[in-house]
C-alpha cells in the first residue's frame, strides 16, 4: 500500500511540473518554427497537460505545533466537457526534529462534474467523489470515501469579489473504529467564505477566506469541528514572486492521523 502510494505522489509531482509549463510563455513549439532538438526528439516529447489548473489552496506554513504543506490540482479529462480528476496532498512535517520526520500524509484523489448555472454571477453545482487516507498501517491508519455535491458562487461587491461555497457529502469506507470516528471530527458539510482584494489596491492580490466544518455527535457542529481563517497576499513590486500566507486554525480534523485531537495553530509562510 505505502509503494503504490509513493507511486502515486510521484505521479503527481510529474503532473504539476508539466502543468506548469501550461502557463509559461509560448515558446518555439508555438511559434510554427520547431527548432532541431525538437524534431532529433521525435515521438518522445511530452506535451504539457492542457486545462491544468490549481484546486484547493497549495502553500508552505511554518509555525506552531507543526509545519503545513499542501499541494492540489485538478484537470480537465474530457474536451469541452467539465468532468475533472482533482488530486491533494497535505502534509503534516515535524520539519525542526533532528530527521525531520513527516508525521502524516493526507492522500485526497477526486473525481467531479461541474454544472455551471447562468446568472449574471459566477455559479458552479459540482457533484462527485473522492477518497481520503493516509497510507498507513494499523493502528494510525485512516481511511474514508464521500460522495459529494457542493455550490459555490461569486458576485462583485464596492470593487471587490464575495465567494463563498458548501459542500455535503456522504460518508462510506471506514474499515477501522479510528475512520468511523472521522464524521464526528470533520462533519458532513464545509462551508466556505471569502473575499478579494480585502485591503483595496494596496498588493497586487489580497484575500481573506474562513472555513468551517462541523463534528460531534450530531456532525454539524461547527464549535465541535474546525475553523480555519486564512490570509493571502502578494505585494506589486514583482520582486518577491510567492504570495504571503498567514493561517489560524482551531478544532479537530485538521488531518487524519491527529483527527481527534483538539488543537490550536498558528502558521505564517508562502504559496504556490
Amino acid at each position: 500500500m505505502r509503494t503504490l502510494y509513493s507511486v502515486f505522489l510521484s505521479g503527481s509531482l510529474v503532473l504539476l511540473i508539466l502543468g506548469s509549463g501550461n502557463a509559461s510563455a509560448a515558446g518555439p513549439a508555438d511559434s510554427g518554427k520547431p527548432q532541431a532538438a525538437e524534431a532529433a526528439a521525435g515521438p518522445n516529447v511530452i506535451e504539457p497537460i492542457p486545462y491544468f489548473e490549481r484546486y484547493k489552496p497549495t502553500f508552505f506554513l511554518v509555525g506552531t505545533p507543526i509545519t503545513k504543506v499542501q499541494l492540489s490540482f485538478k484537470v480537465e479529462i474530457l474536451d469541452k466537457i467539465p468532468f475533472y480528476f482533482g488530486y491533494s496532498q497535505l502534509m503534516m512535517w515535524e520539519l525542526f526534529k533532528s530527521s525531520a520526520p513527516f508525521r502524516d500524509i493526507n492522500y485526497n484523489p477526486e473525481l467531479f462534474y461541474r454544472f455551471k448555472i447562468n446568472s449574471s454571477r459566477i455559479k458552479t453545482l459540482d457533484f462527485g467523489v473522492e477518497h481520503e487516507s493516509n497510507g498507513k498501517g494499523d493502528p494510525e491508519s485512516r481511511s474514508w470515501n464521500r460522495a459529494y455535491a457542493r455550490y459555490y458562487e461569486q458576485k462583485s461587491w464596492k470593487d471587490r469579489s464575495i465567494f463563498w461555497s458548501i459542500k455535503a457529502w456522504v460518508p462510506t469506507g471506514m474499515d477501522d473504529d479510528e475512520s468511523r470516528a472521522l464524521p464526528k471530527r470533520r462533519g458532513l458539510y464545509e462551508f466556505q467564505i471569502g473575499i478579494n482584494d480585502f485591503f483595496g489596491k494596496v498588493f497586487a492580490v489580497n484575500e481573506l477566506f474562513l472555513r468551517v466544518y462541523g463534528g460531534g455527535s450530531s456532525r454539524l457542529n461547527p464549535f465541535q469541528g474546525g475553523q480555519e481563517l486564512t490570509y493571502r497576499e502578494k505585494e506589486g513590486s514583482h520582486i518577491f514572486l510567492l504570495p504571503l500566507y498567514v493561517q489560524i486554525f482551531h478544532g479537530y480534523g485538521e488531518n487524519m492521523l491527529d483527527a481527534g485531537v483538539k488543537r490550536w495553530g498558528f502558521r505564517a509562510g508562502v504559496g504556490f
